[in-house]
């Protein structure tokens, strides 16, 4: 794995270094702690609810949603992270111990159920549901030395080109990281990157939010992205989670 060393954060922790594999990059360090762009990433879904909120409580109402993914291989995986992640987000919004149960139809599809028991938590469902969910990889056209004033234009990376997100543990060293894999698609793009950009500065925007900044050097690219010393399994585990409901799940009401 490479030595270069960055930081990624996630709702106020850092991560303290970012490798990507087979592909030599040297890395900028990112926001502090107190960086309100980041402190948005995993609350951005509290803070947009704000604009939905409705006075007064409501009856009790079941919600269902078929959740449909295309990989039958992922499909235990998928149901209980999709548990987790809503579980979480109306925990986030002060929504505490919802009901929440998620029943697979077959290996591509499962019946999401949620007891709202008021309006506002109606209103949170629906938008836990709807809310895009977006992954992607900028090349830097007009770098600055205030990043917020830096511009960025798409590689054509997206959360189309991400297979996986899996949290890794090596019992030897006690490292923590997170395993991201691309697919055919997204490895020719940036191996071209690889090949043709090289000083320039790639940014992983996630929700929009730039996340992490890399410069490209040389090297070629492998077929995953191992993003590294993360503090705890959790915090793995529930970016992990985020990012393969965001971007392989699809949600219907019914």
């Amino acid at each position: 794995m490479s030595d270069n060393v960055a930081k990624y954060k996630i709702d106020g922790h850092a991560f303290k270094r970012v490798a990507f594999q087979h592909l030599n990059l040297s890395t900028t360090p990112l926001f502090p702690l107190h960086s309100p762009g980041m402190k948005r990433l995993l609350s951005s879904t509290a803070l947009a609810l704000s604009l939905f909120l409705l006075s007064g409580c409501g009856e009790t109402k079941t919600m269902r949603y078929r959740a449909t993914w295309e990989d039958p291989a992922r499909a235990s995986v998928l149901i209980e992270s999709i548990e987790r992640v809503i579980v979480r987000r109306l925990a986030a919004m002060n929504f505490m111990d919802p009901a929440v149960t998620v029943v697979p139809e077959n290996q591509t599809s499962a019946i999401v159920t949620v007891k709202a028991t008021t309006s506002e938590m109606q209103d949170a469902v629906t938008h836990i549901m709807t809310d895009p969910f977006s992954f992607e990889m900028k090349l830097e056209t007009l770098q600055a030395e205030d990043w917020a004033a830096s511009e960025w234009e798409s590689t054509g990376v997206d959360g189309s080109n991400l297979l996986w997100v899996q949290a890794l543990g090596n019992k030897q060293t006690m490292e923590i990281s997170m395993d991201l894999e691309f697919n055919d698609q997204g490895k020719k793009i940036l191996e071209e990157l690889a090949r043709t950009k090289q000083g320039k500065r790639l940014g992983i925007f996630v929700r929009d939010i730039l996340v992490s900044m890399l410069t490209i050097q040389s090297g070629s690219f492998a077929d995953h992205v191992l993003i590294g010393g993360i503090p705890s399994t959790t915090i793995a585990e529930v970016f992990a989670d985020d990012v393969n409901v965001g971007t392989r799940v699809s949600f219907t009401p019914f």
